[in-house]
């Protein structure tokens, strides 16, 4: 289910995060003064197109937020260990 994390910003922490997960609202609002006029009692996970939840990742350490997937360190091909993310060309 998880993958090994690695901080992409402070290169230190690859113990203490907190997951973040996105929660969506139906709400709809009188165009003409922007009150909301109905809105779902509901909070509804928002998916990714595979169906798994939609999450952000925050550094417990730096407190540097971004996609899971930054966090997701590459394996190098020829001897196996995780590298960095690398940011830019």
């Amino acid at each position: 289910m998880f993958e090994p994390y690695l901080c992409p910003i402070c290169h230190r922490n690859r113990t203490h995060f907190t997951l973040i997960y996105k929660l969506e609202q139906e709400v709809q609002l009188d165009p003409k003064t922007g009150v909301p006029v109905f809105e779902s009692q509901e909070l509804e996970p928002v998916l990714r197109p595979d169906g798994t939840p939609d999450l952000e990742v925050r550094c417990a350490r730096c407190n540097y937020v971004a996609s899971e997937t930054a966090f997701i360190p590459r394996r190098s091909p020829e001897n196996g260990k995780t590298q960095p993310r690398r940011r830019g060309p």
